[in-house]
C-alpha cells in the first residue's frame, strides 16, 4: 500500500489464505531490496522463527518491481512464489479485500510516515480480531492459533502440508500434516516417535502425524445426530422393525447369504428378497 507520494514510506500487507490472518509491516520505500529484507526480518521474528516454511508455503504477488527479488526466497526457504497476471488483481483477491479494510484507517492521499508503528499494530490487531463469516464468525487470530497441537511436553506441532490419498474405490481424502517445531532434547522422544524401521537416526527425527479433518467433522455431526432425541427414536424403531425383519429372513426363512455375486446382482437379489418378505407378511397384516 502506497502513501501520498511514490517515495514515501509504504505498507507491506500479507494475508494468510486459510485463516485470513493479516501481517502489516511499514517499509521505508518500495524498492525490491527493502521488500526482500522485510521478509528476512519476518523469518527471524519469534512467531515465525520455527515455522516460517509451514506458514509461508506459497506467496502470490502482483508484477510490481518491488517484488522482483522475491524469487530469492525460493532459494533461502521452501517457499514458492507466484506472480499474478497483469491487470488480474482477482488472482489475489483476499489481499485486495483486506487492503480495502486497512484503508478505513489508512486512507489514500495520506503519508504513511504520519502513522506511527503503534497505529499500524492496532490496525493489524483489529483485522485479526474481526469475526468473519467465512470462518464461521470466528476471528482470524483464533483460527490461526487453533490449528496447532501441543504435545505432552508443551511443544507446538504446526501444519507442514496437505496430503491427498485415493482409495481403491476412487474416494479422495484430504489429510492435514502436522510436524513438531523441535523435538531436540525431548525426554519423551523415544516413546513419542514410532517407526523402528526408519533409516534416519532418532536424534534427527521429529514428531509427525496426519489428521483427516473432514472425516472428524462428519463423525462429530453423525454422533450429534444419533444422540439427539430424533436419532434415539430412529434407532429404537430400527431395533424393533429392521432387526425383526432380519430375524424373520435369516432364522425363519433360513436365508443366510446371497446366492449371486456382483453389485448389480446383489442389489436385484435384495429387492426380490424384500418383495418376498412383504408378500409373506401381507396375510398377517390383514
Amino acid at each position: 500500500m502506497l502513501g501520498a507520494r511514490s517515495k514515501d514510506e509504504v505498507l507491506l500487507t500479507l494475508v494468510e489464505r486459510k485463516t485470513r490472518r493479516a501481517i502489516l509491516r511499514k517499509l521505508r520505500n518500495k524498492e525490491s531490496t527493502t521488500v526482500l529484507e522485510a521478509f528476512r526480518k519476518l523469518r527471524q521474528e519469534e512467531m515465525f522463527k520455527d515455522c516460517f516454511n509451514q506458514v509461508f508455503r506459497t506467496l502470490t504477488t502482483d508484477n510490481g518491481s518491488e517484488f522482483a527479488r522475491l524469487s530469492e526466497l525460493e532459494e533461502m526457504n521452501a517457499v514458492r512464489v507466484y506472480y499474478a497476471h497483469p491487470y488480474c488483481s482477482c488472482e489475489k483477491g483476499t489481499n485486495e479485500n483486506h487492503n480495502g479494510l486497512f484503508r478505513r484507517f489508512l486512507p489514500k492521499g495520506k503519508r504513511m510516515e504520519d502513522y506511527p508503528a503503534g497505529h499500524i499494530a492496532r490496525v493489524e490487531e483489529w483485522a485479526n480480531t474481526l469475526p468473519r463469516k467465512i470462518l464461521g464468525y470466528s476471528a482470524p487470530e483464533e483460527c490461526f492459533e487453533k490449528d496447532v497441537y501441543l504435545c505432552s511436553e508443551g511443544r507446538k506441532l504446526v501444519v507442514s502440508g496437505i496430503r491427498h490419498a485415493k482409495s481403491r474405490t476412487g474416494f479422495v481424502s484430504e489429510k492435514t500434516c502436522y510436524t513438531c517445531k523441535s523435538c531436540k532434547d525431548c525426554p519423551r522422544k523415544a516413546d513419542c516417535i514410532h517407526g523402528n524401521h526408519s533409516k534416519q537416526p532418532l536424534d534427527e527425527r521429529t514428531k509427525h502425524f496426519e489428521v483427516a479433518k473432514v472425516f472428524q467433522q462428519e463423525r462429530q455431526e453423525d454422533l450429534a445426530r444419533i444422540t439427539s432425541e430424533h436419532g434415539i427414536e430412529v434407532r429404537v424403531n430400527r431395533s424393533i422393525q429392521a432387526e425383526g425383519a432380519f430375524a424373520d429372513v435369516k432364522a425363519d426363512r433360513n436365508y443366510r447369504r446371497f446366492l449371486t455375486k456382483g453389485h448389480v446382482n446383489v442389489e436385484a437379489e435384495t429387492i426380490l428378497l424384500a418383495m418376498a418378505h412383504n408378500i409373506f407378511k401381507e396375510p398377517l397384516i390383514k
